[in-house]
């Protein structure tokens, strides 16, 4: 079994992650009525609920993606804060506080951007993509990392 962020990756294979994409609040939406009808239910699924939960992170972190690309830092911090929420995959909540270092910096806001390309950095691994990332951004900002 491979996990990412506590999710078996065998429940994911057959999620359309382009659509995921393009359909951003629509997905959340979803993701949202499905987490409110069965993680409050006593007994159900736990695999279901680990899906309903990574996958709010995930909508969450896709749309404050979306919405920094699109100028609006307010709104993209809005949803990286929920991408972090507690229950959060540790992936996902890590690449949301590479959102929120990135929302930070275009505020002018360094500090604030290096303590969170730094959280970025907390849990991963030396070389994943996230922490790569993470040090990039901190190296181009003259910080080295923790």
């Amino acid at each position: 079994m491979t996990v990412l962020g506590g999710i078996d990756r065998r429940l994911l294979q057959n999620v359309d992650w382009p659509l995921l994409g393009a359909m951003g609040g629509l997905v959340v939406l979803s993701a949202t009525t499905l987490a409110s009808l069965h993680i409050g239910r006593a007994g159900g699924n736990v695999a279901f609920r680990q899906l309903a939960w990574f996958a709010l992170g995930l909508c969450a972190l896709v749309e404050g993606n979306r919405a920094l690309q699109a100028g609006r830092p307010a709104d993209a911090e809005a949803w990286f804060r929920r991408a972090t929420a507690p229950g959060a995959s540790p992936d996902v909540a890590r690449g949301a506080f590479l959102g929120l270092g990135d929302v930070r910096l275009s505020q002018g806001d360094i500090a604030g951007a290096i303590e969170s390309y730094q959280q970025a950095l907390a849990g991963g691994t030396p070389g994943d993509t996230i922490s790569q990332r993470a040090q990039e951004k901190l190296n181009a900002l003259g910080k080295a990392g923790p």
